[in-house]
């Protein structure tokens, strides 16, 4: 990220707009003049730091270092022209932004970021989601662009105790991001929790249903044991003789009718037969009957005519013995036509038999027809039950593939939320960020006390402590063994030390390096060796790519930056004029 143009359109104690270009790779000596004071000798309360960090700081983050890590309002506000800051950046994908930020004398805040070609956009109203919203666009908040950009001789970071300077390192490292990632994680972790529970106990609903629709499947199968196949095919054989049977009786009905005839006919014949044999034994016994004796039975007497009565006799006997020869022609012929009519009868009987079967077999089409239907309808019934019984397993088992995939992705997720829990927190990231901050640090450390001390103090960041009196700052090779013992001087070399090693350490966790460095009245107890080693150094960021503004009210250091720019700071009658020299 490059910081291109710092302009302040309005702002308490500053009395007309000044812009001032940032992204001219150079020193830039911040002088002020306080002619409100006494003698009007004295830099201090000109507003050297209000114009350069303050403004720049309040512009991002609605912050300012005077008052700590809380928002600045009204105190930013000029009483009759407000507040007006106007930043130009350039992002690390190479866009420009202009990022302004207002506030009226009435107190309405506003932030608008836009491009270059593009009408600003306001972000929301809400000051933490501006906040959110302004760090995830430049990839880095307040604490770090404060770490990475303003040195201030005012450092108490070597007197704030562990927990105090850990705060700081942890604000440096961005390890709220991770708390709050850890915090995110836990809390969809136990969200999915219950997800997975939830979906759990539907694989345990569903399996039972599957288990209850294959059990259904089995006893449908079971059921349809019988072979309506052959059932079928014996039904349709019967069918078929029915048929046959029908086509079959109206020949046996003529034949019956035929016999029928035939028989009675002859029976008729027979009658009549026997009736002759019946009448010829009526007239024999009439002629055996008749007397023909010649003398009266009872006196023996001879009759009269006794000649007549022999004749009589002798035509008689020859007249019987005619009508017993017809008695036994016709006897016979009776006989015959008898069993003739016998025979027709058994022919008529087995006849009329044969009728009756296919009658019955024919009577019994409708019927077999109606099994026939009946067998279909099961047949259909039971197809329709295994295709019901089939989709219910088939749905079932659909629905448990489906409940599984979800268990198995809520399993999956509430794994990657529980890693992430644990990588987000103390014993992950966290602690891989320390592991790999405390060497930068440590190695910046040691080479800028090299060149401001020769290597007589050493400054330490350990984070382990074998007791609750050590810190995280250890400084060793001065002359007392604690912050609060050693000279100004001293102090003011501990204090580089520890701004540009933590410098170092936002740099390095910055996505790209920023552009801007401000040292904020840091120089004053330097002595002429160690202020070589500084001007070394800023030189080695200008050569960088880096604008260098140095805040001083010492005018004898002046001389030690031949060929910078100036920015003079006047103060009078409470306000403060900018001139860019």
């Amino acid at each position: 990220m490059k910081f291109l143009e710092h302009r302040i359109h309005s702002f308490n104690r500053i009395r007309r707009p000044v812009t001032l270009p940032l992204n001219r790779p150079g020193i830039v000596l911040v002088e002020g003049v306080n002619l409100d004071t006494p003698g009007a000798a004295d830099s201090n309360g000109a507003g050297k730091s209000l114009v350069i960090v303050e403004t720049l700081l309040w512009a991002l983050f609605g912050k300012m270092v005077r008052y700590g890590n809380r928002a600045v309002t009204d105190d930013a506000a000029h009483p009759l022209r407000g507040a007006d800051v106007e930043e130009l950046i350039q992002l690390d994908s190479g866009a420009v932004v202009r990022l302004r930020r207002a506030r009226t004398a009435k107190g309405h805040p506003s932030l608008v970021i836009s491009t270059l070609e593009e009408q600003g956009v306001p972000l929301s109203r809400d000051a933490a989601v501006r906040a959110r919203d302004t760090e995830a666009l430049f990839g880095l908040d307040y604490a770090t662009l404060c770490a990475a950009v303003v040195l201030s001789g005012e450092s108490t970071l070597a007197q704030a105790g562990f927990s105090g300077q850990m705060a700081v390192l942890e604000a440096v490292l961005k390890l709220g991001e991770l708390n709050e990632a850890a915090a995110l994680a836990a809390k969809h972790a136990a969200s999915l929790e219950k997800e997975r529970a939830t979906a759990a106990a539907v694989v345990r609903e569903r399996e039972a249903v599957h288990v209850e629709a294959e059990r259904f499947l089995a006893h449908v199968r079971a059921a349809a044991t019988y072979d309506y196949e052959a059932a079928l095919e014996r039904l349709e054989e019967r069918l078929r003789q029915a048929k046959h049977a029908q086509s079959l009786l109206t020949k046996s009905e003529l034949s019956c009718r035929v016999r029928k005839a035939a028989y009675d006919k002859a029976q008729q014949e027979a009658n009549t037969r026997l009736a002759t044999v019946h009448r010829l034994d009526g007239e024999i016994r009439s002629l055996a009957a008749q007397d023909f004796s010649t003398a009266c039975p009872t006196c023996k007497r001879p009759f009269d005519n006794v000649a007549e009565l022999k004749k009589q006799r002798k035509a008689s006997e020859r007249r019987l013995a005619g009508l017993h020869a017809d008695r036994a022609e016709a006897a016979e012929q009776a006989q015959h036509t008898t069993e003739q009519a016998a025979k027709l009868q058994a022919a008529l009987q087995a006849a009329e038999q044969d009728y009756r079967r296919l009658e019955t077999a024919a009577q019994g089409q409708d019927a077999l027809e109606h099994q026939m239907r009946e067998i279909h309808r099961q047949q259909e019934e039971q197809a329709a039950h295994r295709r019901l019984a089939a989709e219910q397993v088939e749905r079932a088992d659909a629905a448990l593939r489906e409940a599984k995939t979800e268990l198995s992705l809520k399993t999956t997720l509430l794994e990657r939320a529980t890693f992430w829990v644990k990588e987000f927190g103390r014993d992950g990231l966290q602690a891989y960020l320390f592991a790999q901050a405390l060497p930068v640090l440590n190695r910046t450390a040691a080479a800028v006390s090299r060149r401001l001390t020769g290597g007589t103090i050493h400054v330490e960041f350990n984070s382990l402590r074998t007791s609750r009196n050590e810190d995280l700052i250890r400084i060793s090779g001065a002359s007392a063994p604690t912050y609060e013992g050693l000279s100004r001087g001293e102090k003011e070399r501990v204090n580089l030390i520890i701004a540009w090693a933590l410098r170092a350490l936002a740099r390095w966790r910055m996505p790209e390096p920023v552009n801007l460095l401000v040292l904020d009245e840091c120089l004053s107890g330097i002595d002429p060796t160690g202020m070589r080693a500084i001007i070394d150094m800023l030189h080695e960021e200008v050569h960088n790519g880096v604008t260098v503004f140095v805040i001083t009210h010492n005018q004898d250091q002046k001389a030690l930056f031949p060929g910078a720019r100036v920015v003079r700071v006047t103060r009078s009658q409470g306000e403060a004029e900018v001139e860019c020299l």
